[in-house]
């Protein structure tokens, strides 16, 4: 059980493989706050979670079996409930279109949908994509 925040800056005793997954200290401390502190709706981020995924039928994480199978596998007897890769997105900045130019991005997507049959697709948005990335330049 994680109940200080340096509790999240180690592996979690529950990953039964070797891995890596841990937060740095400043990233641990926020978490553990709004994982566990109410804020103005008065429930906590780690409450409205877990209501969330004792309410649902089953999981679906962006991600792909080939990279993280292990980590899907946990998560779905953690979960006690069906777990499902669907896959990762296209990479849409300018840094991935540079180093990788025939690499699709949204807007490849966004064409390909617009082709399709009504009622033909079903798209999952899984909120917003955030990249840093930094352009070095003579």
């Amino acid at each position: 059980m994680r109940i200080k925040p340096e509790d999240f800056t180690v592996v979690p005793e529950w990953i039964p493989f070797p891995s890596l997954v841990a937060q740095r200290p400043d990233r641990a401390a926020v978490m553990f706050h709004n994982m566990n502190s109410p804020d103005v709706s008065g429930k906590s981020t780690g409450h409205r979670f877990a209501a969330t995924l004792e309410g649902c039928d089953f999981v679906a994480v962006r991600s792909c079996r080939k990279f993280e199978g292990t980590y899907v596998d946990l998560l779905q007897e953690l979960y006690q409930k069906p777990v499902f890769p669907v896959g990762l997105l296209p990479g849409n900045t300018v840094k991935d279109k540079i180093n990788h130019p025939d690499l699709p991005n949204w807007s490849d997507s966004f064409k390909w949908l617009d082709k399709q049959e009504r009622k033909s697709v079903v798209f999952v948005g899984f909120g917003t994509e955030r990249r840093a990335f930094t352009i070095s330049g003579s």
